[in-house]
């Protein structure tokens, strides 16, 4: 049997009609955020290392619009370091500001810059368990009005304490 090929028509050019691929799609700007916590199981008053990732996954700068906001808020007893945190930058550079103010013991970084496709940052940062036999989930959140794939934009991770 033969296979048909349809045609999309326009006096005085004919071009195939091919299947939709998701991928040739028109790029747009995608934050997403990745989160790592060391160790996974601490004791009462050890230090855990945090480790957030914003990446562009998309094809297209992300404008800063009203900016790019990361913000991370504390789980009940497990209070950060208020020190910090680093930043490591790959794919371009912005410059973030960051506080522990708003909401009061959170980190808060926000910067006003375009992040190009493939930009990453890294911030690192501690926090140490004030309670016991317990666990903690501590998430990261990232906010770019311009983000049109929003299913990305939040990570979590779980500390369980002995």
């Amino acid at each position: 049997m033969k296979k048909k090929t349809m045609f999309a028509c326009a006096a005085p050019l004919c071009a195939p009609l091919l299947p939709f691929n998701a991928a040739q799609a028109a790029p747009h700007c995608d934050l997403a955020v990745g989160m790592t916590a060391s160790p996974g199981q601490a004791n009462l008053g050890q230090t855990v290392a945090f480790t957030t990732t914003i990446t562009n996954a998309g094809g297209l700068a992300c404008a800063p619009g009203a900016g790019t906001v990361l913000t991370n808020q504390p789980a009940p007893g497990l209070p950060f370091v208020q020190t910090g945190p680093g930043i490591v930058q790959t794919g371009g550079g912005a410059t973030w500001s960051c506080n522990w103010k708003t909401p009061p013991g959170a980190l808060t970084c926000t910067t006003l810059q375009s992040l190009a496709p493939n930009y990453s940052a890294v911030f690192t940062y501690s926090a140490t368990v004030g309670k016991s036999s317990i666990t903690f989930t501590n998430c990261a959140v990232v906010n770019n009005v311009n983000d049109s794939a929003t299913a990305n934009d939040s990570r979590c991770r779980s500390v369980v304490v002995k």
